[in-house]
């Protein structure tokens, strides 16, 4: 079984780790719309609330993360 999420961009920052450079990507879900059958109201009725926060050092994979940008997210058991 899996669950699956819309989550919105919402910040991406850059730092030092050691002598490289790592990208954090913050995410959170999706905002509810004024109209009830639209997606993203549909996604916020049954999660409103939380946070992902993802660093990595391959830039190839931040560059795919854009502020404002809207992804699903899967949770898959994995076991």
């Amino acid at each position: 079984m899996s669950v699956r999420a819309k989550f919105k961009v919402t910040e991406i920052t850059e730092h030092a780790y050691g002598e490289k450079l790592m990208k954090t990507i913050k995410l959170q879900p999706v905002y509810k719309s004024n109209d009830p059958e639209d997606e993203n109201s549909k996604f916020w009725a049954v999660s409103p609330n939380g946070e992902i926060r993802l660093g990595t050092i391959n830039m190839d994979a931040a560059a795919q993360f854009a502020i404002n940008a809207e992804y699903y997210v899967d949770f898959v058991r994995a076991d």
